[in-house]
Order: C-alpha cells, then structure tokens, then sequence
C-alpha cells in the first residue's frame, strides 16, 4: 500500500498513482482498496443521482447500512464507510485501471474530503498577481478552459476542478491539489499547450490530463490566500455579439451558489449541512463573489482573462 497526498489529504491506496509522489511518515486520512468481489446489494436504494449536462446518469448514491456506495454505471462501484476513513472499489468488468484512477482521484475523493471535514467546492482556481481565482460551475460551463487560459498566459495553476477552501490565521486560502488539468484536444491547440506527455483521462472521454510540470508551466505549491470568486454564466448576445460581463453578488446569492458547488456525499444529513452552510456564509460574506458572463467559444478567451484582470485591479 502506497500513500499520497492530494490537497493536503493523505490516502493510502492498493492502487498505484503513477503520477502522483508517494509519501512517508504521513497518517493517511482514508484508504482506497481495490477489491473483486461483490460490495453492494442486490437493489441499492437510491438517494441522489447526478446527471451530466445533457441528462444522462453519471453517478448515483445509496446508503447501505453505515456506508455509501457510489455507483458509476457500467464503470465501478466504490463503497465509502460512515467515517470516510475507508473505500472500497469494485471495478466493473472491462473497466481500465486508468479509468478507475480517474473516477477516485476526481469524482470520490472529493466527496470523501467534504465527509471529513474538509470544505471542497467545485472549481477550478489559478493564481493572479491579486492572489488566487476561483471559477465555479457545473460540468462544461468552462472552468478548465478559462484556467487553462490563464494558466497559458502565466498564472500558476491551483487546481482543476476540486477546490479546497481552509480558514488560516484568518486568511481563506485556496489549497493546491494535484498539478494536473484536463482539458479537450481542441482547447490544447487553441491555447498551443505542450501535449506531448497528454493523455486520455478515461477510457470513456476524449479529454486528455496534461501534467503541469510535464510541460513546464507553473503550479502553486503552497496555499495562496483568495482573492475572489467567479460564477460562470452563459453570456446573452447584444446586437448579435455576446457580452463579457461581470456582476456582483449578494453574500444571499454567493451563498446559494456556494452551496449549489459543494462536494457532499451525505445531502440529507442536517448536521453536516448546518455546518457547511456556517461555513460557506462566512466565506460569502468574507470574499467578493462575481458571476462571470462567459461567451461560448474560444476565440474571446482573452478578453475574457483581460475583463477578469480589470475586475481585480478595480
């Protein structure tokens, strides 16, 4: 068993993460198992169900006695304990080792951080001159992209899309996750991104994962405090023309898109969620929080970082 960290948790795995550097000395705050034989039920009853943008079923939650099973369809099953202290995988046949790899490191561990304890969001964040950025929003709104973009133009990247929020010394700082983005093939051209070392995610998607110190662009290696956030949004044409426009947001509505952003694996526990909410209002009414009209495409991503700068500097 080797352990890893990844934005300040440790896990020890039976699975090998090759692109990850092991670590010595260090408690693991959970423990991934891969295992063969049957871990759930016969007829999970089902609780939660996330949806990618066009509908279809990626990923459904049931409780089985004090655990949580996940389900990725046709992919793996992986059963989290009460505590979160322990995870066990059951791959589906056929599901490759990369795949499985990509489903715990982006999709279950995040939600194992939030089980204990951690605040994580679903954002992606780079570094500015100002301190660091986060991008909020649901898959394909654009997160990667616009911080590839950034990242690009020499912003050290934080993270692509796990966003780990801690209160130090009374600072909120945004903690680095693994130095990794992925994005899809066309978006590493447009950005003339180094993609010689990129490979697929998964075996299911056409994004490839580009190592950031692969291809010799910066990635933070230290907590950086935050210096604002940004909601993505669709942009509305004018005069047949999409608008980069940026609005501020009440700390009531930061709040209501902070929650909706949330990795958590328990959504029907009052307790935990009493908790967050504490904590994602202080992080509302503490940091600016601005939605971010973002017009499709690539072609504007420029005025798109030059409009985020002059927010920043304003």
């Amino acid at each position: 068993m080797t352990t890893y960290r990844v934005s300040g948790f440790v896990f020890a795995s039976t699975v090998a993460f090759p692109d990850l550097a092991p670590i010595a000395g260090a408690r693991a705050d959970t423990t991934l198992v891969l295992t063969r034989r049957a871990i759930a039920p016969a007829r999970p009853r089902w609780y939660h169900r996330w949806r990618l943008p066009r509908g279809t079923e990626w990923l459904r939650f049931a409780r089985v006695g004090p655990q949580y099973l996940l389900r990725f369809p046709r992919l793996a099953d992986f059963l989290v304990s009460g505590d979160a202290a322990d995870v066990q995988c059951r791959p589906c046949a056929g599901t490759p080792i990369d795949t499985l790899r990509h489903l715990f490191l982006n999709q279950v561990l995040p939600l194992v951080m939030g089980q204990r304890g951690r605040l994580v969001v679903h954002a992606s964040a780079v570094v500015t001159p100002r301190g660091a950025v986060a991008f909020l929003g649901g898959s394909g709104r654009g997160k990667s992209t616009l911080a590839a973009s950034l990242w690009a133009a020499g912003c050290p990247l934080v993270t692509d899309d796990c966003l780990r929020i801690e209160d130090r010394r009374g600072r909120l700082v945004a903690i680095p996750s693994h130095p990794a983005i992925r994005l899809w093939p066309s978006t590493l051209r447009r950005l003339a991104i180094e993609s010689a070392t990129a490979r697929r995610t998964a075996h299911y998607a056409d994004k490839v994962r580009i190592p950031a110190d692969a291809c010799q662009r910066a990635f933070a290696r230290r907590p950086v405090p935050i210096a604002g956030v940004y909601v993505l949004s669709s942009a509305r044409a004018a005069r047949g023309r999409a608008l980069v426009r940026i609005d501020p947001l009440s700390a009531r509505d930061a709040l209501v898109e902070l929650i909706a952003h949330l990795y958590r694996l328990d959504v029907g526990s009052r307790e935990t969620l009493r908790r967050d909410f504490n904590r994602l209002a202080e992080i509302a009414r503490r940091l600016p929080v601005r939605r971010l009209h973002v017009p499709r495409g690539l072609a504007r991503l420029r005025e798109v970082r030059d409009a985020i700068q002059r927010d920043l500097e304003s």
